[in-house]
């Protein structure tokens, strides 16, 4: 299995979650949101669960529930004893007004002796983890003796056929990566049994299409037979990945190299792949007029010398004219459509 080795520890990741906005946005994509394309995701996810939970009365928990979204599915579908637990202090604020399911305020490794389930989903966290066999472990201790398990990630054997923006999967929040092989590894080295698993793609927005896969598993003190080794192809998927977006990024220095330096600049999209870049010093001798993010949590901030406006700094009079960049590897359209919506009359370049 592939992971970012990062300077930072797991408690710098924990806060980072803990104070996370982006999470409670309400069209924010992959998470538990409410755009569209995430209901279809939740839809596909409880197709594949919903036959394994023949009590409609069965705990299920949904650990990185984002808005809840997923367990507002479930609760559709007749269940009714859920609970959605998540780290964001902003993500369990924008439940509070629901009366369909609990809501436990902790990250997954702070989840041991809160809660004991028949059911757990782990939608896009594993990839988040600091260490994936502990939280199995945890999980392993939430959930009654047959408990069963629900995890789905991001399929890096296909980040080759879906590449938008260089390494924008090793984004700062993704630190493994998994293949369906690796994930089913992991969770029998940790006491399950996989009943289910394989590959599938999800929509996000607009045409980014990202390759997920998962694996359904039920807790178990039986001997798990050893896996075979994983083949090879992960291993030389990963790597064409990563000689492909060597060469992306390298047009992309020669776009941002081709700009005129003393125009006008407002720098749109402070997610993890465009902080990646601001960070990487390839604009330092733009003229920067300030930085644009839909995020709350983020306005106001000063980053990199430069301040974060709402996208309503661009009405004034003196910023019509000026230039925006887009940073953002998936929303750039939903950024662009932004701009036409509020007669932008500048011009706009994505990198």
């Amino acid at each position: 299995m592939v992971f970012d080795d990062f300077d930072a520890d797991a408690s710098t990741f924990a806060r980072y979650y803990h104070s996370a906005e982006k999470y409670a946005l309400k069209n924010i994509a992959g998470s538990g949101g409410e755009s569209e394309e995430d209901k279809k995701r939740f839809q596909k996810i409880a197709d594949r669960i919903v036959p394994f939970i023949k009590d409609k009365n069965s705990h299920i928990a949904d650990i990185g529930s984002g808005r809840g979204e997923l367990l507002h599915e479930l609760n559709q579908r007749g269940y009714r004893n859920l609970s959605a637990v998540d780290s964001s202090k902003k993500c369990i604020a924008a439940m509070k007004n629901n009366t369909n399911w609990k809501t436990v305020h902790c990250a997954l490794e702070e989840l041991e002796g809160k809660l004991l389930c028949d059911f757990i989903i782990c939608s896009q966290l594993f990839e988040h983890l600091f260490s994936p066999a502990a939280a199995l472990q945890i999980l392993s201790k939430t959930l009654t003796p047959s408990g069963m398990l629900f995890i789905e990630v991001p399929n890096a054997r296909c980040y080759e056929k879906y590449l938008y923006k260089p390494y924008h999967y090793f984004d700062g929040e993704h630190i493994n990566h998994f293949s369906v092989e690796y994930l089913k590894r992991i969770l029998h080295a940790n006491g399950f049994k996989v009943l289910l698993f394989g590959e599938t793609e999800n929509k996000l927005l607009f045409d980014i299409v990202y390759p997920d896969c998962y694996a359904l598993a039920r807790k178990t003190t039986e001997p798990v037979p050893v896996m075979d080794a994983p083949s090879t192809d992960y291993t030389e998927k990963i790597m064409l990945y990563l000689e492909k977006s060597a060469k992306l990024s390298s047009l992309q220095q020669t776009l941002i190299q081709s700009q005129n330096p003393a125009r006008r600049y407002f720098l749109w999209g402070l997610g993890a792949y465009g902080l990646k870049l601001l960070n990487s010093g390839l604009f330092d001798s733009w003229n920067i007029a300030g930085l644009i993010d839909i995020d709350q949590s983020k306005q106001g901030k000063i980053i990199r010398g430069h301040t974060v406006y709402t996208p309503s700094i661009l009405k004034k009079p003196e910023n019509r004219t000026a230039c925006v960049c887009i940073l953002s590897a998936i929303y750039e359209e939903q950024i662009r459509r932004q701009l036409q919506e509020m007669g932008f009359s500048g011009d706009v370049i994505r990198i």
